[in-house]
């Protein structure tokens, strides 16, 4: 309970907040790209995202080291629920000249390279594509407070569509941290109906 309101109404309304902002957020008629890893941030927006598009319109990418957690467990989901899957292996992408220029000029420069680097791999993978990311670190980590999300230039610059930092700026108040308490038990409940677990 949360003051007067249970539990299972928190994830409620957290679920439909999520599915609210990237249904507000869907490009009609564009393909769409997501990094998916075994976090809960893109597999919440692949719960979401399902529901406003068919798999059929969304390809995943996963990006990593073969036997890594991440790595295995992005192309399993794609797999599970009929996506078209790429996967960037790490120890194969070869850091060029001509990507660190592109990289550079897609952004201000001010950026965590190696992140960066591997957006522009992923998008040169999936060209013109809406690329979706919801990274809940920075939030939940209190960047908030200081003002400035850590890759706020280098998502905008790269990543088209940045559902969590669009719900946090939709629902923006007094009353944020909840907002965010209310994302985190929604992306549990859009997973589990997603893949129909049952808990």
């Amino acid at each position: 309970m949360h003051g007067d309101v249970s539990e299972q109404a928190l994830v409620s309304r957290g679920g439909e907040l999520l599915l609210q902002t990237i249904a507000s957020q869907v490009s009609p008629g564009r393909p769409i790209a997501l990094p998916l890893s075994a976090g809960l941030d893109s597999r919440a927006i692949l719960g979401g995202l399902l529901e406003a598009r068919q798999a059929s319109a969304i390809d995943a990418i996963t990006f990593g080291i073969p036997g890594a957690t991440d790595y295995e467990a992005g192309t399993e989901i794609a797999k599970a629920v009929g996506l078209r899957h790429q996967r960037i292996d790490l120890t194969e992408l070869p850091i060029t000249l001509e990507r660190l220029a592109k990289t550079a000029l897609r952004t201000d420069g001010n950026v965590v390279l190696f992140q960066a680097y591997v957006h522009t791999a992923m998008s040169e993978r999936l060209p013109g594509h809406e690329f979706w990311v919801g990274f809940l670190g920075e939030v939940l980590a209190g960047n908030d407070i200081v003002g400035q999300a850590i890759s706020d230039l280098e998502t905008r610059a790269i990543l088209e569509k940045d559902v969590c930092g669009e719900l946090w700026q939709q629902h923006q108040s007094a009353q944020a941290d909840h907002t965010m308490l209310l994302l985190l038990l929604a992306s549990l409940e859009i997973i589990l109906r997603t893949f129909n677990v049952r808990t």
